[in-house]
């Protein structure tokens, strides 16, 4: 069976230094190692050593990056702020590791992974490339201030909405990427692939087995991936560009829009479940998660959704009762 990895690496998280960018996939390693280790075999799984041996890989990590930070920006602010954030993210991990024996096993395993996935995320895409930009800057020439507009502009536009978008994503798509890993236990038949596509974009919305769209603040399709295009029986350059009232009846594509504006106003993730009817007439229970998207400067820029199929969880559940 095949490991499915929580956190797909893709060359467009590299920051252009070397070392930090091999330091960085060599984290993403051990949490995708982590990630395994816990969907297979939750019960055996060491949280000491995993924790440990992340504690101790993670300092090391920061040192590298503080040396190269102090070398480019010696007595800047940002660096410094850069630096408290890797103790803030140390302090979190030790509190992880005192907490470990307070609860379950598994919640603790479970609440380890939300947290690494979300935050190296925000630390690779935000503050290692910002500072990284900035860096590149000087190696061109520029004078400090330059260079940190230079990054700015940098950090901004489609680079800073894609960045959004995958942070936004990434915590949903963590939690079912491991709730997929334990079904794939559970059902040893079940065969999965993961796609290594070039681009943010590409990678969030065709890894996952479930549906996945977006859809500006108008309620107009923004992408899907090819799950979504099974479930409303059209290629994905027949839905950009269109709406649900183009694809379903009236009172549905209206109860869609209601909900839309529901989670724009709640401002925050909201989740259902919906039986649902696809193209090819067979149906699924999906558990529906939408949450909406905003740029650098808090404007709204649109929605994004993500299907999972809990029908077998469902008969299971129902076989219990």
């Amino acid at each position: 069976m095949k490991r499915i990895d929580i956190f797909p690496w893709d060359d467009n998280f590299n920051t252009g230094l070397p070392t930090v960018d091999e330091q960085h996939r060599q984290l993403v390693r051990m949490l995708n190692e982590l990630a395994s280790q816990f969907a297979f075999d939750s019960e055996q799984i060491d949280l000491s050593e995993v924790f440990d041996g992340l504690l101790e890989y993670t300092v090391y990590h920061f040192e590298t990056e503080e040396a190269i930070w102090r070398k480019y920006l010696p007595d800047e602010a940002l660096e410094a702020s850069h630096r408290d954030s890797h103790q803030a993210f140390i302090d979190e991990l030790q509190t992880l590791i005192s907490q470990k024996e307070q609860g379950s096993k598994h919640r603790a395993a479970e609440q380890t992974l939300e947290f690494l996935v979300r935050w190296l995320a925000s630390h690779i895409l935000e503050s290692d490339r910002h500072l990284s930009y900035i860096i590149s800057g000087l190696r061109q020439g520029l004078a400090l201030e330059e260079a940190k507009q230079y990054a700015l502009r940098e950090m901004s536009g489609f680079t800073r909405k894609m960045i959004d978008i995958i942070l936004a994503s990434y915590g949903i798509l963590s939690s079912n990427t491991l709730r997929l890993m334990q079904e794939l236990v559970l059902q040893k038949q079940l065969e999965t692939k993961l796609l290594h596509q070039s681009g943010f974009l590409k990678v969030l919305i065709q890894t996952l087995p479930d549906l996945i769209w977006l859809k500006d603040p108008d309620g107009t399709y923004l992408a899907c991936n090819p799950r979504f295009e099974g479930y409303l029986g059209a290629a994905e350059d027949e839905i950009l560009g269109k709406s649900d009232v183009d694809f379903m009846p009236a009172d549905k594509a209206a109860s869609y829009r209601e909900h839309d504006q529901e989670v724009i106003l709640q401002g925050g993730p909201k989740v259902q479940e919906e039986w649902v009817t696809f193209a090819d007439g067979h149906r699924e229970l999906l558990e529906t998660t939408k949450t909406p998207m905003y740029d650098e400067q808090a404007n709204l820029i649109g929605i994004l959704g993500i299907g999972h199929d809990v029908t077998e969880r469902r008969k299971s559940e129902d076989q219990l009762r």
